[in-house]
């Protein structure tokens, strides 16, 4: 047959009744790699019933899909793309996170499925060799793009769908450019599908709202949830329903065994015990329907509909094992890390993360005492050590005085704005801090905290991007710690200054433990005033894109433009407690505490 015929049959088509379900049954079509068969089959992922339709109805602008990874996300592009070419005509701007990416789905996956579809797989083989370019499938009634997500591949394309995949990873801005190359038509559609991504995010215009986190607002809201057997009653998946017997081992570790043997989910209402098997987990998913939580959302021009749904409601994946991943993500949190929790959220769970950026900063309260109590240098009952901790600014200094317990604990005795040197040097000699024991940081102005150093018999801190430095105890093994041993160097206006280098993002992550009460207890008094609780939440640690390598790695931030010298100067009492041996590095072997004396 002529494709210019199959063309225009296609075009004439008389509206097809069948669901979309139906539809993919009758068509045989067959995924390649399906983890889930051999043959796509809806009932096989009940919770992409829904979506699908929706992108189906022409009554819908913008259908948004969260899902956890698994979910079979995929699953809806694909035969939303596939009915479409079929069915309900039009050209098609199918994105993914790279053009490697769509280039593999179109080669292995979407080509293969359209080959076998009725008179659409005759129309590709009787294209010629120039209308069958990578990323573009030019039939004669409609072209499908298949591109990777950068602004280049979305130009000057005019298009009825748009369907954007895993859209967490799109570049902040590519959303609403590819949502314009539909040009207002009557019956375009937008889908949108992703695992859970960020509320928020930084652009040169402040820090708004994602793209995708916007999106999901003005839906619906569609939540899938299950209906108990024993009561009845429908109710979402939420973690809260999930128990288990939180046991560890003699050694403390997490005891995998009691986690598998005792995890289970409970009904909201009658508080029935479903056990985690297979079987219960498919027959709660086969009950399974979405019900809106948005009474208002977005119908103008058409409705913008969206669906979530998490980890739980898929059968195919333990309860047992997200117990593990969360238990897992939780001892790595209550450390300091969060970047695991953060995963498992997006994930598993299929939520938009909240940076800390976007919430209130570590709530810290007072220990029942007040700066002045300490005002003459007063001594804190059991203190073995006292350190003044110096943030060299243009003009000015912020400094820190901190006592120190033998058992690591810490209580701050003065925190503010010096204008002089001559200022700091009186608050030293009234708080009684020993000379050795007021450490400056040397990165700006070196030579004249040198020449301050020298004078005084202070000690410089060199902040460093290394992860640690490499120590020769005599008779030991060499061990790594967070400070370098300690050197000495010509102050320019004479005289010999003590200087030490410490990992800035090592001594920054004791300090997250320490302020996040994780670690011996770290007092700050009842009148500390708005400034020091702003400089102690300035900073966060977030995925950074290394320059070089690409890489992603966890990294210590400033939040805006907010003033960090109160924590920096904390950061420093760390590596000065360090140093002393009031608290431990975490290294294998550590070593006795060097003891600072007075250059000769």
């Amino acid at each position: 047959m002529h494709a210019c015929e199959l063309a225009i049959r296609a075009q004439l088509r008389i509206p097809d009744n069948r669901t979309v379900e139906q539809w993919i049954l009758d068509q045989r079509i067959r995924p390649p790699g399906s983890a889930r068969g051999t043959q796509m089959d809806l009932s096989l992922t009940p919770w992409l019933r829904e979506p699908c339709e929706a992108v189906a109805d022409n009554h819908n602008r913008e259908v948004v899909i969260v899902a956890p990874t698994g979910a079979g996300k995929t699953t809806v592009l694909d035969a939303s793309l596939l009915r479409a070419t079929r069915e309900d005509p039009g050209s098609i701007l199918l994105a993914m996170q790279t053009d490697e990416d769509a280039d593999a789905y179109y080669d292995e996956r979407l080509e293969p499925m359209l080959q076998s579809l009725d008179g659409i797989g005759d129309m590709i083989r009787a294209l010629p060799r120039g209308k069958r370019r990578k990323g573009e499938l030019v039939l004669p009634h409609m072209t499908c793009f298949v591109v990777g997500a950068k602004m280049s591949a979305f130009q000057r394309k005019s298009v009825r769908y748009v369907l954007l995949d895993e859209v967490w990873q799109i570049k902040h801005g590519l959303v609403a450019e590819a949502r314009g190359r539909h040009h207002d038509r009557w019956n375009a559609r937008v889908v949108l599908t992703s695992q859970g991504g960020w509320q928020h995010v930084d652009t040169d215009n402040g820090r708004v709202k994602t793209e995708l986190f916007e999106a999901w607002e003005r839906t619906d809201r569609r939540e899938w949830q299950f209906v108990c057997p024993e009561c009845g009653a429908a109710q979402p998946w939420k973690w809260s329903g999930l128990k288990w017997a939180d046991e560890k081992r003699a050694d403390g570790s997490i005891d995998d065994t009691a986690i598998t043997q005792s995890t289970h989910y409970q009904c909201a209402k009658c508080e029935t015990k479903f056990h985690d098997d297979i079987a219960a987990r498919r027959m709660l998913a086969n009950s399974g329907r979405y019900e809106a939580t948005n009474p208002q959302p977005l119908t103008v021009p058409g409705k913008h509909v969206g669906f979530h749904c998490n980890a739980l409601t898929l059968y195919y994946v333990a309860w047992s094992t997200l117990v593990l991943e969360w238990k897992k993500a939780s001892e790595l949190t209550a450390a300091g890390d969060k970047s695991a929790l953060q995963v498992f959220v997006q994930k598993r769970l299929a939520e938009f993360w909240r940076d800390e950026e976007d919430e209130p900063g570590v709530v810290l309260g007072g220990a029942g005492y007040r700066f002045a109590d300490y005002a003459n240098g007063e001594a804190w009952e059991g203190e073995v050590h006292r350190f003044l901790t110096i943030d060299r600014q243009r003009d000015h200094r912020w400094a820190a005085c901190r006592a120190w317990k033998s058992d690591g604990s810490s209580r701050l005795l003065w925190f503010g704005k010096i204008l002089t040197t001559e200022g700091c040097r009186e608050l030293q000699q009234r708080m009684k801090v020993a000379d050795w024991a007021t450490f400056q940081d040397a990165q700006y102005e070196t030579g004249e905290v040198y020449d301050e150093c020298a004078r005084y018999g202070w000690t410089s801190l060199h902040g460093s991007g290394d992860s640690g430095f490499t120590h020769n105890p005599p008779g030991k093994k060499p061990v790594r710690k967070i400070y370098s041993t300690l050197k000495q160097a010509q102050a320019p206006g004479g005289g010999r200054a003590r200087y030490v280098f410490f990992a800035n993002e090592g001594g920054k992550d004791i300090l997250a433990k320490h302020r996040g009460g994780h670690s011996a207890t770290w007092e700050i008094p009842d009148d500390a005033g708005v400034d020091y609780h702003t400089h102690i939440n300035s900073e966060i640690k977030k995925d950074v894109i290394q320059k070089v390598t690409k890489q992603i790695i966890r990294r210590w931030c400033r939040i805006g433009s907010r003033p960090n010298h109160g924590w920096d100067c904390e950061v420093m009492q760390i590596v000065a407690a360090l140093i002393k041996g009031v608290i431990a590095a975490p290294v294998a072997e550590e070593p006795k505490p060097e003891i600072l004396t007075p250059p000769p």
